[in-house]
């Protein structure tokens, strides 16, 4: 039997961000799927706003203040807004190097800010569970392209939380 990796993008909720680790390791392909009740997650970094802390065993890679001035001036999701969606995903995420010899899961909530016209501004790893998790969930969603967000049939840009999920099946 053949392990492959797989990346799993979650539901968009919330808010997100990026992060460039001092020490790049090689990133392999990952197979993409969107995330769903048939795949449980077991590793999971994320990022709590009311706290400003990332999940217990969690890396914390933009602090508190850093989160809060990169979603100030943005719009984040509320009712009465329709958007954004993910309208087109690319054919392979990315996976970490060193994970995949390991066969390690991993995951990163990520923080991403869309311009009115769905254009993705900046993506920026908030919490992993290692920097090449980071890194590799960063790259995977600076590929994605959104539809943008409307609220009251007006395209408005917008800064939200995207959980990126990684492992072995």
């Amino acid at each position: 039997m053949t392990l492959r990796p797989l990346v799993m993008l979650l539901a968009i909720a919330g808010t997100a961000c990026s992060v460039s680790p001092s020490q790049r390791e090689s990133v392999d392909k990952a197979r993409i799927v969107n995330a769903s009740q048939a795949h449980p997650i077991t590793h999971v970094a994320r990022y709590d706003r009311d706290t400003g802390a990332c999940a217990a065993g969690a890396v914390q890679l933009l602090s508190r203040d850093e989160v809060e001035s990169l979603v100030a001036g943005w719009k984040e999701p509320d009712q009465g807004c329709d958007g954004p969606r993910k309208r087109r995903l690319p054919e392979h995420g990315a996976y970490p190097g060193s994970a995949r010899r390991d066969q390690a899961p991993g995951s990163a909530h990520v923080l991403v800010r869309l311009e009115a016209d769905g254009r993705v501004e900046s993506v920026r790893a908030v919490c992993a569970t290692d920097a090449s998790f980071a890194e590799a969930a960063v790259e995977t969603i600076s590929r994605i392209e959104f539809s943008p967000m409307s609220c009251q049939g007006m395209p408005t840009r917008i800064a939200f939380f995207l959980p990126m999920e990684y492992e072995y099946r």
